[in-house]
């Protein structure tokens, strides 16, 4: 018993559901019939089967088929049968211009890559593979993929790259650093093994950074480009400071303090530093320094900023902010631009020192380890350790400035010296210290 059926008038034809929700019969050389019209908003995702399509499904493109990214870059069949990968500014790149009636690109279980094209009279299938550079055969059943930055590449299914067959347009790195950083961006990343907080107490970890993700202070930046690269970029300038081209790259600070550029999925590791502490964070500082620290005052310079500016080293900017829960080890402060500082010194003890180096000790902490923390509900908290590191204890009412409140605030030194604690709109919640007379 028949209920339904239509009729492609084809020979060889597929029935597929598209990335608009379309679902449309299509046969190879290009003729189609749709059955369901789904999203007519979303033209760009007409014809895209979505980000990959799979060897251990024989997975087929027709003409007029492709697979696609968010940002519409596409690799497919054109309407004519040629292979093409079209950017998402609409520039074409033909990859084998096919002279033919029917055409198809078939993804094997072996994870060839065959571009099969048919004679005129239809009397043979012929491989025409050899037309493009990108063919290759491997033993697996894997995916082609195509990248958010637009990479076409063979992978395995646990997503090992075979081959990359269309590669990622270069980076731009001027619209990467395009201005001062934001609240929102961060300038440190650090690893999990700090003082053991109460499960009350709001207290987040940022420990890796992913791609095109960055440490930042204004104009530099330190971070994972869109190509996977780990990259040192500040006004003008840029410097590739390990290349992966692998677009699932990240850059952790792991708990043993192992600074490690690594892909999580494969285990491959392209870059590491080792801290030698179990508590340690990598940050950039506002001379365009790039260090790993620890809580008892030890560091290693990763990058070197710029030395002509000496009263910026180890300094953060002009503000810390809770929604980070950001940290300060032993030498680092915030400042403002005429060098009063606020922060731990190098024997980890509380200071605010003025533009003449006269310090005020706020807290003088009698321990081997210390940080002040300033967390997510806007709590300062300086935290010392005891000589063993069994445990963490709060020195917060060592100083009268300890405060408590439920923002997610800032911490900011004034141009005149003052610090406060203010949320993000800007109303003062408390001030730690005033600004001179």
């Amino acid at each position: 018993k028949i209920y339904w059926n239509k009729n492609s008038g084809s020979e060889n034809a597929k029935l597929s559901i598209y990335k608009s929700g379309d679902v449309k019969i299509k046969d190879d050389e290009g003729n189609e019939s749709t059955i369901i019209v789904g999203n007519t908003n979303d033209y760009l995702s007409y014809d895209c089967y979505g980000s990959q399509i799979f060897g251990w499904l024989s997975d087929v493109l027709f003409p007029g088929d492709y697979i696609c990214n968010d940002d519409h870059d596409r690799f497919g069949l054109n309407n004519d049968g040629n292979l093409v990968f079209q950017d998402r500014n609409t520039n074409i790149d033909t990859l084998a211009n096919v002279i033919s009636r029917k055409s198809q690109f078939v993804f094997q279980v072996d994870s060839n890559c065959c571009l099969r094209v048919a004679d005129n009279n239809d009397d043979y299938w012929y491989d025409r593979s050899n037309a493009w550079v990108s063919h290759t055969a491997q033993n697996d059943a894997g995916k082609l993929r195509i990248s958010d930055r637009g990479a076409v590449k063979v992978i395995t299914k646990s997503n090992d790259v075979i081959t990359t067959l269309v590669y990622a347009p270069d980076v731009d790195y001027n619209s990467i650093n395009t201005g001062n950083c934001e609240d929102s961006k961060r300038s440190t990343i650090r690893g999990g093994r700090g003082p053991k907080f109460s499960t009350s107490t709001p207290y987040l970890i940022e420990n890796q950074l992913g791609r095109d993700n960055y440490l930042c202070y204004q104009y530099y930046r330190f971070g994972i480009d869109p190509r996977g690269n780990l990259v040192y970029l500040k006004k003008n300038n840029s410097e590739i400071i390990v290349k992966t081209n692998d677009e699932d790259a990240k850059l952790i600070m792991r708990d043993d303090g192992n600074l490690v550029l690594t892909n999580t999925s494969t285990g491959k590791i392209y870059w590491n530093k080792n801290s030698g502490s179990e508590n340690a964070k990598l940050s950039i500082y506002k001379s365009g320094d790039v260090k790993i620290k620890d809580d008892e005052g030890n560091e290693s310079t990763i990058i070197v900023g710029n030395t002509n500016d000496y009263l910026s080293y180890d300094c953060y900017g002009s503000q810390i902010f809770g929604w980070l829960s950001d940290v300060l080890f032993p030498g680092d402060y915030i400042c403002n631009d005429d060098h009063d500082r606020f922060g731990l010194n190098n024997d980890g003890n509380l200071v605010f020192q003025d533009r003449n180096t006269n310090i005020d000790t706020l807290a003088n902490v009698i321990s081997r380890k210390s940080q002040f923390v300033f967390q997510v509900d806007s709590n300062c908290c300086l935290r010392v350790a005891d000589n063993n590191d069994d445990y963490w204890y709060d020195r917060s009412n060592a100083w009268v400035s300890h405060t408590a409140q439920n923002d997610a605030g800032k911490l900011r030194i004034s141009d005149r010296g003052a610090v406060k604690v203010i949320t993000k709109s800007n109303d003062v919640i408390k001030t730690l210290v005033y600004a001179r007379s």
